[in-house]
């Protein structure tokens, strides 16, 4: 296929894709009515030493710092003293 001819297949196939997708309301969403975060809908990184950027922070999953009250999500940073 000569190359204008490939482009102009190219945007007539993304151009159908777009205007086929649904807009009239959300695609996902977590209501957070139980009493601790779903893990099927949800996962917490767990990783120190700046997950390779040196960042002066640690990632955790610890109920402290991430945890579900009054159906809100409450992600929650601590100045904590980590040993090792």
């Amino acid at each position: 296929m000569p190359r204008p001819l490939s482009f102009l297949f190219g945007l007539f196939v993304c151009v159908f894709l777009v205007s086929n997708v649904r807009s009239d309301g959300p695609i996902w969403f977590d209501e957070f009515d139980g009493t601790s975060l779903d893990f099927t809908k949800w996962e917490c990184e767990v990783n120190a030493f700046g997950g390779g950027n040196q960042e002066q922070q640690l990632y955790t999953d610890r109920t402290a710092n991430i945890r579900v009250e009054s159906g809100k999500l409450i992600i929650e940073a601590r100045r904590d003293k980590i040993d090792g």
